[in-house]
């Protein structure tokens, strides 16, 4: 165990509900071997994949802490974060695209929306896409989700 572990799982003892605080010592710790190693431009890319794709979770909690440590690299860290998000989000693109007939549709059908439904923001996001797959980068609309529904409903990739 290394002294940052240490120190944190000392003071993760004395508070009540110490598991999350644990497992969230534990991910810093690795996140912090990672730096030292040199994987910290993978680790953030690689979050950030994920998290625009299918896990949630900002990746500002990786890139942010990251950052800090090694401010010589953050430029790094941050195009890492870029990239990786971009091709999350054509990934979910591709997910919507490819698997909402009929992955996305019984999912739907099994959480009570309907097919008109369904069809009703079709039309909505065929005639307003673009601005909703906009409007989703500056507003706490999930990107993921916007994502795949942009798949899901033919948004052209590039305008």
């Amino acid at each position: 165990m290394t002294s940052l572990e240490q120190s944190a799982a000392a003071s993760v003892r004395a508070r009540p509900g110490g598991r999350i605080s644990s497992g969230a010592v534990r991910v810093l710790a690795w996140l912090h071997r990672l730096a030292e190693a040199g994987w910290a431009t993978t680790a953030v890319g690689t979050w950030a994949f994920l998290q625009a794709s299918v896990v949630p979770g900002p990746v500002d909690g990786v890139l942010v802490p990251l950052g800090l440590a090694d401010p010589k690299r953050a430029w790094r860290f941050a195009w890492s974060a870029l990239a990786g998000c971009t091709l999350g989000a054509l990934a979910a693109y591709a997910i919507g695209a490819l698997a909402f007939d009929t992955i996305g549709r019984s999912l739907l059908d099994w959480i009570g929306v309907a097919t008109p439904e369904v069809e009703q923001f079709r039309a909505r996001f065929k005639d307003k896409g673009l601005w909703l797959v906009l409007l989703s980068t500056l507003t706490p609309l999930s990107g993921k989700l916007v994502a795949i529904a942009a798949g899901a409903f033919g948004v052209p990739i590039l305008p």
